[in-house]
C-alpha cells in the first residue's frame, strides 16, 4: 500500500496494510531482502533524513516511529513510538528539514502536525473534510481535501454528479 525509500537511495520499504509485516527491496538487485515487522493495518511510510520511519497505521490512529538499521540481509526496525493522530491516517509527509511529519486522516479530517525531536503531536489541524494527501512545499504544509470543507464524512454529503452516491466534492 505504501512506498518509502531510504534515504541512502539503496533500499526501499514497502507496506502492504493486510500483513504485520513490511518488505525491504534492494533496489541495486530488485531483491527482496528482509521481511521487518510492523503493525498490521500500516497504511504509508516516510523517511526523516537519519533514516528513522515514520508509518501511518490505521488500526492504532497513530504514526508510529522506527529506528532503522540498514543490514546485509535488508533493514532492522526498532519502534521507539506511537504517537496518536486523528482517526485513520493515511497519507505522511517530512519537512525538508525533517523537523516535522504531516499525517493526514481521511475520517478524522484533520492533519497531525508531528515534532520528530520531542515525539509528540504538536498540532492538530481541523480541515472540515478527508485529507487524502500531503505534502511540504517550502514552509507550508499541502492537504487536497475529498470535499468542498462541508463536514461531510467520504460517505456522506451532496450528491453532486447525479449518480445516487453521496460525498461528491
Amino acid at each position: 500500500f505504501g512506498l518509502a525509500l531510504h534515504p541512502d537511495g539503496r533500499l526501499l520499504v514497502v507496506l502492504s496494510r493486510l500483513t504485520n509485516y513490511a518488505t525491504v527491496i534492494d533496489t541495486t538487485t530488485d531483491k527482496v531482502l528482509h521481511h521487518p515487522p510492523v503493525d498490521f493495518y500500516s497504511t504509508e511510510a516516510v523517511f526523516g533524513p537519519e533514516g528513522r520511519l515514520y508509518v501511518s497505521n490505521r488500526w492504532l490512529d497513530a504514526l508510529v516511529v522506527y529506528d532503522t538499521v540498514a543490514l546485509d540481509e535488508g533493514m532492522g526496525f526498532t519502534k521507539v513510538a506511537t504517537i496518536p493522530v486523528a482517526q485513520n491516517p493515511r497519507d505522511v509527509a517530512i519537512s525538508a528539514d525533517g523537523a516535522i511529519v504531516a499525517v493526514a486522516s481521511q475520517t478524522g479530517l484533520a492533519v497531525s502536525l508531528i515534532d520528530t525531536a520531542a515525539l509528540v503531536e504538536r498540532q492538530r489541524v481541523d480541515l472540515e473534510a478527508p485529507g487524502i494527501g500531503v505534502a511540504f512545499a517550502g514552509d507550508f504544509v499541502v492537504v487536497p481535501t475529498l470535499s468542498a470543507s462541508t463536514h461531510h464524512l467520504p460517505t456522506e454529503g451532496p450528491d453532486g454528479d447525479g449518480d445516487g452516491h453521496p460525498g461528491d466534492n
